[in-house]
């Protein structure tokens, strides 16, 4: 599926500060456009969880999904839905982390808004949800007429 077989070349969205937002959320938005980038904008403040801490540590995101299971880790969700995501976009993240801290949970670093314009600017279509972590996306099939 090319760009132009896409509705939007980039999507956009914001996750809340206390980190309740998932990956759940869009996911069906990500899995209707493969390799789009995806830019996620994290709150300053934004606490990261101890399966997502973990993935530092592991060789790969499913091993990290592994480790967050078995350990019943609080936030093992969050760490399979962002593993599920990968699959789907290539995943940019804005936040307060350190790039190298960024890096290691398997994202790309966004250090400043000049970046997320670049990428934006870049795009055709883009889709910018604000609160993603209070949206529920669902993609309809476009029928096609014979």
């Amino acid at each position: 599926m090319g760009a132009a077989d896409r509705a939007f070349d980039v999507v956009v969205f914001g996750t809340d500060a206390r980190g309740t937002g998932t990956w759940e959320s869009p996911q069906p938005l990500l899995e209707s456009l493969p390799n789009a980038p995806v830019v996620v904008l994290a709150e300053p403040d934004n606490p990261t969880g101890p399966g997502l801490l973990a993935l530092r540590e592991c060789e790969s995101l499913y091993q990290g999904v592994s480790h967050a299971r078995t350990e019943h880790l609080p936030d093992a969700l969050a760490v399979e839905q962002l593993a599920r995501a990968s699959q789907f976009a290539s995943l940019y993240l804005f936040s307060s982390l350190s790039a190298s801290t960024v890096e290691d949970l398997y994202l790309t670093p966004l250090a400043k808004p000049t970046e997320i314009g670049k990428l934006v600017d870049s795009s055709g279509r883009v889709l910018i949800i604000p609160d993603a972590h209070r949206t529920y996306a669902v993609v309809q099939k476009e029928k096609h007429k014979p």
